[in-house]
């Protein structure tokens, strides 16, 4: 398991979710390696939006039994901002 998800910014910038290894690559148009970015996701199958500020939002969707998925907010640095049950 691996990057399963991607987003690509306006200035070029391409983040890929790694979710196995609880983390997001980050890639800026200028640089040959990326920077790891740790992200507190549960290493499920996951999604990932990047908004213009840069902050990320995955969404958990292989839930516990019972539950619903799981969307998460990260800042840009990866600092846990929110999280929230929401409908399938």
């Amino acid at each position: 398991m691996g990057g399963s998800s991607f987003d690509v910014a306006p200035n070029g910038t391409v983040s890929v979710l790694d979710e196995a290894h609880r983390r997001v690559l980050r890639w800026r148009a200028d640089a040959t390696v990326p920077e790891s970015v740790p992200v507190a996701v549960n290493g499920t199958l996951a999604d990932l939006a990047v908004a213009s500020d840069g902050s990320m939002y995955v969404l958990e969707s292989t839930a516990e039994p019972g539950r619903s998925p799981l969307l998460r907010a990260f800042s840009p640095t990866g600092r846990d901002r929110a999280s929230a049950r929401i409908a399938e």
